[in-house]
């Protein structure tokens, strides 16, 4: 902070240091980034693109089944969000799989041209909340980051398994392995998708407010492994860094994609929320 004197009064000038040590003013109104769980985004890698779904089009999409549309309805940090809305479609998966399935489930994503001929390390980090009241039970939740550097498939996947039973209700957090194999993580979170709801087809008054998770996953392309994994303020760093990343032959054209999955495991129609998505360049 810095400040200056005239005849008129002192103002103050709020600044921030990069990670060089520069000094850039903070112009009023400045960004303000909703991240209080994540490392500071200018000091962790290079932010390549933001979603906060504040324009009238996203620039993410829905490249599977179901609906992922822009919900004025409820709000995040001032801004719209994204509801996913599986509507009826119902798939056979067990968990995330390898790669997300486009024809039983939401994949909500957004892709990138990959240049980094070594691959590169790269970032998500989002925000989700519970919406419909049944969201214990029968669905399928994770989030990926994968990329194709014209021969193989690599890729990471955090499945957030809203289905573990208990009372409350807890959230497992998993990674993907060869095979795929879901190995979790510890300790569990103590979100319970339905401890806040947002469902009309229930008596209870709408909970706009929901109850906002925040979670990042950082992997390593260049040698196909994990580098980091969080959920909230819980640190999986020291049990995910340095595990293999799955892969599998793939010819399909070049590119770094992240982004979440979501699907119902029978004809109910469930939703969720998620928002404020930060994709970086953590090489």
């Amino acid at each position: 902070m810095s400040s200056t004197t005239s005849s008129t009064g002192t103002s103050l000038l709020l600044q921030t240091r990069d990670s060089s040590g520069s000094l850039h003013d903070l112009k009023h109104p400045f960004q303000q980034i909703p991240r209080p769980f994540s490392r500071d985004p200018l000091l962790s890698g290079r932010v390549l693109w933001v979603q906060n779904f504040r324009s009238t089009s996203m620039s993410m999409m829905n490249d599977g089944a179901g609906q992922a549309f822009r919900d004025t309805d409820v709000t995040f940090f001032g801004n719209p969000v994204a509801r996913l809305d599986t509507a009826g479609i119902a798939s056979s998966a067990v968990n995330p799989g390898l790669s997300p399935d486009p024809t039983s489930g939401i994949v909500f994503k957004e892709r990138i041209q990959n240049d980094q001929q070594s691959g590169g390390v790269f970032g998500l980090d989002f925000w989700f909340a519970g919406g419909s009241a049944n969201l214990t039970v029968g669905n399928i939740f994770s989030c990926h980051l994968y990329n194709r550097d014209g021969t193989t498939w690599h890729g990471g996947n955090l499945w957030f398994d809203f289905t573990i039973g208990g009372f409350p209700a807890k959230t497992r957090v998993l990674y993907s392995q060869a095979g795929p194999t879901y190995v979790p993580l510890t300790p569990d979170s103590n979100f319970s998708a339905n401890g806040h709801t947002c469902d009309p087809s229930i008596t209870n008054p709408l909970d706009r407010a929901l109850e906002w998770n925040n979670a990042k996953l950082v992997v390593d392309f260049t040698n196909n492994v994990y580098v980091s994994a969080r959920m909230n303020n819980i640190d999986f760093t020291s049990q995910i860094k340095g595990k293999t990343l799955p892969s599998t032959p793939d010819t399909s054209p070049t590119s770094a994609h992240g982004g979440v999955w979501f699907a119902s495991q029978n004809t109910t129609r469930r939703y969720l929320h998620v928002a404020y998505f930060v994709f970086t360049d953590e090489s």
